[in-house]
């Protein structure tokens, strides 16, 4: 069994454990083979098994989908022994050893998921698959590593300790809310916030957000170095891709391989000519208030787009005052948001993001016919 003619052995060693039994590489295909001809076999394990397959075959590459960071969403063809050297940098960075148990409660659809699976190859990880749904079981006894998506994050808190039994838990796929960092802040075990993508092959900096030690900005991981294009947005390189990744990801440089997120250049406002990045306001807003907050713009006559603080109705919606007052000295103050405004619900994508470009219609539909929670600035 090789890796495109180089060897596997420059992607792991040369068997797989899978819930405490070691599979020997030349065992896998029939393993794998049995499983997906089992009757009633979840569709989530049966992407798990051939995900097996195709990282042990003749090819050089894994087909993958992109999520969108680095522009529209395309089909991708990552090389496997950038996976590999990937893999390799987490099981150094968190010193995982043989034998380690990493929890895989991702979809293998994803590249999160599959570089779960390329871990334990790498790492000589014990795999062991729950079914990724919205709130996985965590087993009982210690799990070393564990990668989640904040929504999965925040149910398993919900629902007990179970957290507890992580040593290691990454968090990645999406912005983690001010509510749920704080959360992690209380936790036992480490706890670490990524930033990567389908293009990176997972991961290529990290942001520790538990206890003491967190962290307001990601660091690059060995072998990656980090820049900005002219619109201010992080350009990656790291020594196992082939090529640049240019993300559509705002971001402000500390250091020559530190930053800190501010959003998505997609979802940038232009106010008076001034960049507004939405997700930064949100963020201190939300820390501050202990209440969600969506930034969006509308129309203005003077700057064009202004920018509006909208909350869910209920307890503890500020006022601008209070609002330009917290976000004083942390913003230029053309970016204090012009009023608050109050909705029922924020509406939400697939993905339970706040729908910036929606909830703007929303007001500008409502703003027609009434005001409603308009507080004066």
């Amino acid at each position: 069994m090789t890796e495109g003619g180089r060897g596997f052995e420059t992607r792991g060693g040369r068997s797989l454990r899978i819930a405490g039994k070691d599979h020997p590489l030349e065992e896998l295909p029939a393993l794998c083979a049995e499983k997906l001809a089992a009757a009633g076999l979840p569709e989530w394990e049966a992407a798990l098994y051939r995900f097996i397959l195709d990282w042990i075959d003749e090819e050089d590459t894994i087909a993958q989908r992109s999520s969108g960071t680095t522009g529209t969403p395309k089909d991708l063809l990552l090389s496997k022994s950038s996976m590999a050297a990937s893999a390799r940098n987490t099981c150094e960075f968190f010193s995982l050893r043989p034998g380690d148990t990493a929890l895989l409660c991702l979809p293998v659809d994803y590249i999160a998921g599959k570089m779960m699976v390329a871990r334990a190859f790498i790492g000589g990880l014990d795999l062991v698959a729950v079914d990724p749904s919205g709130s996985p079981a965590i087993p009982e006894g210690r799990t070393d590593f564990c990668a989640m998506v904040p929504l999965q994050v925040a149910n398993t808190l919900s629902a007990g300790n179970a957290l507890d039994r992580v040593r290691t838990l990454i968090i990645g796929g999406a912005e983690i809310s001010p509510e749920l960092e704080a959360a992690m802040k209380k936790r036992r075990g480490a706890v670490w916030a990524t930033y990567g993508m389908a293009e990176t092959c997972s991961m290529v900096a990290l942001r520790r957000i538990d206890g003491p030690k967190a962290e307001l900005a990601f660091t690059a991981m060995r072998g990656v170095s980090l820049s900005l294009d002219d619109r201010g947005c992080l350009a990656i390189d790291a020594d196992y891709l082939a090529n640049r990744v240019q993300t559509n990801d705002v971001v402000e440089m500390q250091g020559r391989a530190s930053f800190r997120w501010l959003g998505r250049h997609d979802n940038l406002i232009n106010s008076g000519g001034v960049k507004i990045a939405p997700e930064e306001i949100e963020a201190l807003v939300a820390r501050a208030v202990g209440k969600p907050c969506a930034i969006v713009g509308l129309p203005d006559t003077l700057l064009g787009t202004r920018a509006v603080a909208v909350f869910e109705e209920g307890p503890g919606v500020p006022d601008r005052e209070s609002i330009a007052a917290l976000l004083e000295g942390s913003v230029p103050k053309q970016a204090v948001p012009r009023e608050v405004l109050v909705v029922e619900r924020f509406p939400r994508n697939a993905s339970f993001k706040v729908d910036r470009l929606k909830l703007a219609g929303e007001l500008l539909t409502r703003r027609g016919s009434f005001e409603f929670g308009n507080r004066p600035s």
